[in-house]
């Protein structure tokens, strides 16, 4: 007759350290890929849009201007309105959100917030290329624009 070790769930309390270290000790996970990553640092939610929230709500104050790719996904502009914040939409090409244009959307609000979906995008289900991404990277950086990743 066999027999069966049953781990006892984690009480609630202790579910967000239990998610934590079980994911960091999963070698096949996202953060594999990243060296350096802490995970003390990971925040576990129970979706994208409350992550949204939390990411929104730390780094936003009402009447903050968000910069956006002009076709953007309509649960962040709907979290935008309820947090007092404006979307101002930046053109895209066929690869997503254009450098040029960014950097002309910096300049003409001073918004230091960029919301994007490089992979994927919705509405559009375009996706950027490594060198596209490296752009907007170098961009942020150099005009100290905190990007938010919808992934």
């Amino acid at each position: 007759m066999k027999t069966a070790v049953l781990r006892s769930r984690p009480s609630p309390a202790e579910r967000g350290a239990w998610f934590r270290d079980a994911y960091a000790a999963c070698r096949a996970g996202t953060l594999a890929q990243f060296d350096g990553i802490d995970w003390r640092r990971l925040l576990i939610t129970t979706g994208a849009q409350q992550a949204m929230s939390l990411v929104v709500s730390t780094l936003c104050a009402p009447g903050d201007v968000v910069l956006v790719e002009a076709a953007t996904f309509s649960g962040f502009r709907a979290l935008a309105e309820q947090f007092g914040l404006r979307c101002v939409g930046v053109a895209m090409d066929d690869e997503g959100i254009a450098p040029d244009a960014l950097e002309e959307a910096i300049d003409a609000t001073g918004s230091r917030l960029l919301y994007l979906m490089p992979t994927l995008q919705n509405p559009t289900t375009r996706t950027m290329s490594r060198r596209r991404r490296d752009e907007i990277v170098r961009i942020a950086r150099a005009r100290d624009l905190t990007l938010i990743e919808d992934d």
